[in-house]
């Protein structure tokens, strides 16, 4: 089956990376960069592992979620 693969670039979705690579074909990799403090480390790491696989990967900006966060209610 191909599948996208949603990987942030820490160690939970990494290893989901690893798992899908042996069981799929992996059509893409997909990371959401929503503003977050972790995502300037984690991101490159995806891209890292993405890159050791030859596959593509595709980083989404969700910026309004960080301006949301930051609207008082």
């Amino acid at each position: 089956m191909k599948v996208v693969v949603l990987c942030s670039g820490g160690m939970d979705s990494v290893t989901a990376l690893y798992w899908a690579q042996r069981e799929h074909a992996i059509a893409a990799i997909v990371s959401f960069d929503y503003g977050a403090k972790h995502n300037h480390r984690e991101i490159p790491f995806a891209r890292e592992h993405a890159a050791k696989f030859g596959l593509r990967h595709e980083v989404v900006a969700l910026d309004f979620v960080e301006r949301l966060s930051r609207r008082r209610c």
